[in-house]
This record gives C-alpha cells, sequence and structure tokens, in this order.
C-alpha cells in the first residue's frame, strides 16, 4: 500500500509558480495560494487576510502621489533594483 501512496505521489509535480520580482519577493515574501491553506488556517488569518485586501483596494484607488512623484523615493527604487540584481 506504501508503494502505490509513494508511486503515486511521485508522479504528482507541482507546475512551477510564475517568477516574481526578486525585490517584491524580498520586500514581501513569496506568494501564496490561499485556497492551498488549511481550511482551519484560513479562518484563523480571515479578518488580516480581510484587512489586506481592503488596504490593497485603498492603494488601488487612491495612489500614493508622493511616491510616484518624489525624485528621491525614485532613485531609492532604482538603487534597490541594482542591488538586487547584482544580488
Amino acid at each position: 500500500m506504501m508503494a502505490i501512496i509513494e508511486l503515486k505521489a511521485s508522479q504528482q509535480q507541482k507546475a512551477a509558480p510564475p517568477p516574481q520580482d526578486p525585490v517584491d519577493e524580498l520586500l514581501f515574501g513569496k506568494q501564496i495560494d490561499l485556497n492551498s491553506l488549511h481550511p482551519q488556517v484560513r479562518d484563523i488569518y480571515a479578518s488580516t487576510f480581510k484587512q489586506l485586501n481592503e488596504m490593497d483596494e485603498v492603494c488601488q484607488i487612491q495612489p500614493c502621489v508622493f511616491l510616484s512623484s518624489n525624485p528621491v523615493m525614485q532613485t531609492l527604487d532604482k538603487l534597490l533594483h541594482h542591488a538586487v540584481s547584482t544580488y
């Protein structure tokens, strides 16, 4: 029985996740599929996920003008991308 289980498990290959921007990965971590989490884990973090989604919606509706218009922030972003690409 264990041989059958091991055989089936070895034949199922997960699809490789799409590549993520290295800067985003360093700042925010790897993206996870919420549906792949255990249901009890989803229940525990449901309120947090809801708050994060609400924050995303606010940021999409009212983008931060300061970051896009501030030359210092643009320079820092370029330096961060350069540092990650050379790392």
